[in-house]
């Protein structure tokens, strides 16, 4: 896996643990990678299942397939270098990222228009992230915080008083 040194004005996003995050900035900014960074630094944080293991699961959105094979994917590999971090699945478009005690699966989802959103229907996330968001649908963005949150569940992971 690749170094990632945040620059001050994505210090503040990647370590934001508040429900919706959202960073802006011109071209070159390292905004996606960013959001791919704290995909991980997330998953480090998920609380351990009965096994020791942080398990987590993302999706990786973008308004497109093409797109997102031509320019998520490759942004995200060159953090997570396949057979490095882990192994991607491009049939069922899902990486698993192995470091330590952590197990994030990630899913990459090209998400064409509105109709695309039963697609997300009944997933069960951890969180997610929408490459240029500003190219999505809302009527995306207002399905995945219904899905978000949602895994490990709680038989997989001790309830917390602290979680309510």
């Amino acid at each position: 896996m690749t170094d990632f040194i945040a620059v001050p004005s994505t210090r503040g996003f990647i370590k934001s643990n508040k429900m919706v995050n959202l960073i802006l900035g011109p071209v070159g900014s390292l905004k996606t990678a960013s959001s791919i960074i704290k995909l991980i630094h997330e998953a480090k944080q998920v609380a351990p299942c009965r096994d020791g293991i942080r398990r987590s699961r993302y999706a990786v959105i973008r308004n497109t397939n093409q797109m997102l094979w031509d320019t998520t994917i490759p942004d995200f590999l060159k953090w997570f270098p396949e057979g490095e971090a882990g192994l991607l699945e491009k049939t069922h478009r899902r990486f698993t990222i192995q470091l330590d005690d952590v197990r994030c699966e990630v899913l990459f989802r090209g998400l064409d228009d509105t109709a695309d959103v039963r697609r997300l229907l009944s997933l069960q996330l951890t969180g997610a992230m929408m490459d240029e968001f500003r190219e999505i649908s809302p009527d995306v963005f207002n399905v995945l915080t219904t899905r978000v949150g949602r895994y490990p569940d709680s038989s997989m992971v001790p309830h917390r008083p602290s979680w309510g």
